[in-house]
């Protein structure tokens, strides 16, 4: 269920974008969050343009999109790991965050084919 979507920079080269969305999917697969790696989704979207204090900088920002139901603490922990793993795969990335955000059970909707 869980949603990484990770914006970037376009400076990071799309092969290390990969590895950083497998070594993700790899640490959240064996994460105790998420049994079901199966339910995990990942995407990266590349930001033509950005501003941090009014200039150009590296960046890789990481949001994870959860159903609600889980506390602060399980959270800022979820945050801290997958911030570890932006840090192995993206040294040289200027600004790396993680922000984990709930998705309302009674509203979210999806179909699959």
């Amino acid at each position: 269920m869980p949603h990484f979507i990770l914006e970037h920079s376009p400076d990071i080269p799309t092969d290390q974008i990969s590895d950083t969305l497998d070594a993700l999917f790899a640490a959240a697969s064996d994460h105790p969050e998420f049994p079901d790696p199966a339910a995990i989704k990942m995407r990266a979207l590349p930001c033509a343009q950005q501003r941090m204090a009014g200039k150009v900088h590296s960046f890789a920002h990481l949001t994870i999109k959860l159903l609600t139901g889980r506390d602060t603490p399980t959270k800022a922990t979820l945050a801290q790991d997958m911030l570890m793993v932006l840090d192995a795969q993206l040294p040289q990335v200027g600004q790396l965050t993680v922000d984990p955000r709930d998705m309302a059970r009674d509203t979210y909707a999806k179909r699959i084919l």
